[in-house]
């Protein structure tokens, strides 16, 4: 683990990283605003006992860390950190929870945008609209990936010319990507 005065990351190992998120429930919460001492996550079928310790280590280092950290952006960036590790184990309850922490310590573009994945693969669409909207309006329509998935989104909501708008906001930025003109395509349907 690399400590700067502000940040927590956990390098070292991609696959300790990736699975970090399973050994954080396994113990127990490390202070969620919404979650009890009484809650426990299942350890994925098949997790091995090695990654189980390294993953208690790991959620060790960070309980000992976040109370240390001095700024809100340096607590939020570990949040968030945290919620990437929950997400690549599709571990989605808690990382919609990690990111939600994160942006109440500092609204960073990073998490909001995040939280947005988030929710899309939880299905919870109309929700994930609202914030890759919240999104495109703190920057300015300058992130061309919220457009993007924002127009999927839409289309898939049946609203189809918000979703062409989002679309070609994205295309703007990117206007050689194939993702962003096969939507535009369908969009136009």
């Amino acid at each position: 683990m690399t400590r700067g005065r502000d940040s927590v990351s956990f390098g070292g190992c991609g696959r300790a990283r990736a699975v970090f998120a399973v050994a954080v429930f396994f113990a127990a919460p490390i202070g969620f605003a919404a979650a009890t001492s009484t809650e426990t996550q299942a350890v994925p079928e098949g997790t091995s006992a090695t990654v189980i310790e390294t993953l208690r280590q790991a959620k060790e280092t960070l309980q000992q860390s976040l109370p240390n950290l001095p700024s809100a952006e340096g607590r939020a960036d570990a949040w968030g950190s945290l919620a990437m590790l929950y997400h690549a184990q599709d571990m989605l309850d808690e990382a919609e929870r990690a990111y939600r922490q994160s942006l109440t310590e500092a609204s960073k573009v990073r998490w909001r945008y995040l939280l947005a994945v988030t929710l899309t693969d939880r299905g919870n669409t109309s929700e994930a609209i609202g914030e890759y909207r919240r999104l495109l309006a703190d920057t300015e329509g300058e992130h061309p990936l919220a457009s993007y998935r924002l127009g999927l989104l839409l289309l898939l909501e049946g609203d189809h010319q918000a979703a062409q708008a989002a679309l070609q906001d994205a295309r703007q930025h990117m206007p050689d990507t194939a993702a962003v003109l096969a939507a535009l395509a369908d969009a136009a349907v």
